[in-house]
């Protein structure tokens, strides 16, 4: 499994925003226990770069030392001693949307192109009239289609697709059904920071409580074991980005307890925003289970489509993002690749960061 992201080595809000901006790639083994994937002992430093020079000198120049050596090992194994040689396969390549369309030749300008999946082919327009709307699957046959078809046009894209991948031509894989979703970006990151606050605002507007009160709530509560150390950012009511300010994990906790910290607050339980927030929590907690039946992923994707109709129809000046379409696939990915918590990097910067600044310190020497 390879995981690719971008950081910040300086203030991402400061004068030197993106100067420094580095792409990395990590691999780790998924034959081992999902919670010990993506600790620092098990995530290897594969490749890095600046996101500059990945702009200038393209997709297949960079990743090339890493394609060759991934290309060899599927084909020949890694001999472990003379009688013994394992078979080492790609599963799949994890990250934020931006990084996996770029890597798997999709469109990368998610606010306006047409075909904006990378699991299907549904349409804007499909997808604004329809929200829990789903187009055909992608697979191979339909991707290497879409190239035939991209090659003749003349188009800069055709039905979202650019390129043909260099990964590919990796043996066993394809970008059609290797790019899983990551939760950290798609969710919590995502459409739960973006609904979160509009749910906030609403119950504002209605005098259930106010920012203060909130903050206060929030930083009044004893937070135990994990949480303590993940503990959810205040709300600011002027926030330009109208999201929530904290990162994956601290909004996953504020999700979480949200309910906790307001609920003596809450004077009609049964309001429809309330409810959303209610449908919501329950879309996550099936979402983020580390193990999940036939009948809870039936469920699920039946809280989905209730969810996407009911944030549509309670704030229709507020559009459904495509993160809110990701969502519809999750139930069938979880077929696919299993709990999706299993697919999940939720190691925050920092990692990268003293990643980088040792690559710093090896060069002095």
């Amino acid at each position: 499994m390879l995981f690719q992201d971008s950081f910040e080595v300086t203030n991402p809000i400061g004068s030197g925003k993106k100067k420094h901006k580095t792409l990395a790639v990590y691999l780790t083994l998924a034959n081992i226990p999902s919670q010990k994937r993506y600790t620092s002992d098990q995530l290897q430093l594969v490749l890095m770069c600046r996101d500059v020079d990945f702009k200038f000198f393209g997709l297949k120049k960079v990743f090339a030392p890493l394609l060759s050596d991934l290309q060899e090992i599927s084909m020949s194994g890694v001999a472990i001693s003379d009688t013994l040689t394992l078979t080492i396969k790609l599963l799949c390549i994890l990250g934020d949307n931006l990084g996996s369309h770029a890597i798997g030749g999709f469109c990368e300008n998610f606010s306006t192109a047409q075909y904006f999946c990378r699991c299907c082919l549904v349409t804007r327009i499909e997808f604004d009239t329809n929200p829990h709307f789903c187009g055909p699957e992608r697979t191979k046959e339909i991707h290497n289609r879409s190239l035939l078809e991209l090659a003749n046009c003349g188009l800069n894209n055709f039905e979202g697709v650019k390129f043909q991948s260099p990964f590919n031509d990796i043996s066993d894989f394809h970008v059609s059904t290797g790019l899983p979703p990551c939760l950290a970006h798609d969710c919590f990151e995502g459409l739960v920071s973006q609904d979160m606050y509009l749910f906030i605002k609403y119950f504002v507007t209605k005098r259930w409580f106010s920012y203060n009160n909130l903050n206060r709530r929030i930083n009044l509560l004893k937070y135990l074991e994990n949480d303590a150390q993940d503990k959810p950012c205040e709300v600011n009511k002027i926030l330009c980005t109208k999201k929530l300010s904290g990162h994956a994990v601290q909004n996953w906790v504020f999700l979480r307890l949200f309910s906790i910290i307001i609920g003596s607050y809450v004077t009609n339980y049964e309001d429809s925003v309330w409810l959303l927030y209610l449908k919501l929590k329950q879309i996550m907690e099936l979402v983020c289970s580390p193990k999940i039946d036939l009948a809870h992923i039936a469920y699920l994707k039946t809280l989905i489509h209730e969810y996407l109709s009911g944030r549509k129809e309670l704030f229709p000046d507020n559009k459904l993002l495509p993160k809110h379409h990701y969502l519809c696939h999750y139930p069938q990915l979880i077929l696919r690749y299993g709990p999706l918590i299993r697919e999940t990097w939720l190691t925050d910067d920092a990692f990268s960061e003293s990643c980088w600044f040792d690559l710093l310190e090896y060069d002095a020497n």
